[in-house]
């Protein structure tokens, strides 16, 4: 009776462990921060559940951007021309090759006379920009020295 008893409280105490391994195999940063320890504060989080079921999940699918403000950031300069024969044709031209290669980047055309350009891009830093436009540059080396950084009001997504 006494090994049947034994091994029944072995049989739970595994299992108990296992299935505390299972929860608690990757604590979120808010169970961290929770934590009794001896020696160190203690951290009490208020909060929305669902705030908790979203830590440490990775998003995917695409998002709908319809929602925007206007703010403040950079974008790159792809093309800026004058001439009234060319210079819309070639904004055209060079925005359908940006977006065939580098289809997640926003373009925009704009015309203020007398000039055409064509911008690519919503940067919030000018870091994220320049990384950008190394990479257009690499592709297109054709497009020189008019590619460039400039600073615009840009669509900030929420």
């Amino acid at each position: 009776m006494r090994k049947i008893v034994f091994l029944l409280f072995i049989v739970m105490q595994v299992s108990a462990f296992a299935l505390k391994m299972q929860n608690d195999s990757v604590p979120t940063i808010i169970q961290s921060l929770e934590e009794d320890e001896i020696g160190k504060g203690k951290v009490k989080i208020y909060q929305d559940s669902r705030i908790l079921n979203l830590i440490g999940k990775k998003k995917t699918g695409t998002i709908a951007r319809t929602s925007f403000t206007v703010g403040k950031g950079f974008r790159v300069q792809i093309y800026s021309g004058n001439n009234q024969n060319v210079s819309k044709r070639e904004a055209f031209q060079r925005e359908a090759t940006i977006k065939r290669d580098f289809s997640d980047i926003e373009t925009y055309i704009t015309f203020k006379s007398p000039f055409w350009r064509l911008r690519v891009g919503n940067f919030r830093s000018y870091e994220e920009a320049y990384e950008t436009m190394r990479k257009i540059k690499e592709a297109y080396p054709h497009f020189g020295k008019e590619t460039y950084i400039v600073k615009d009001d840009i669509k900030i997504y929420h």
